[in-house]
């Protein structure tokens, strides 16, 4: 079971935080794994989308004419 670390945040099976040292064995909150084999949010752009930066890349510039 991951415990958090109340100085540090860090998050830990041990009894001891590995960042600074605090003795974990008190500790009662209980930090629930998550499953990283899905995603409610995108991670990135799809293959068959295109993003801002290179549709400007291909846009002709301006050409001021006075």
């Amino acid at each position: 079971m991951l415990k958090k670390c109340p100085k540090c945040g860090n998050v830990t099976d041990s009894t001891f935080c590995g960042d600074c040292g605090t003795d974990l064995s008190d500790v009662l909150e209980i930090v629930e794994q998550k499953d990283d084999t899905k995603t409610d949010q995108p991670t990135g752009i799809a293959e068959n989308e295109i993003s801002d930066a290179s549709v400007n890349s291909f846009q002709t510039p301006l050409i001021n004419i006075s």
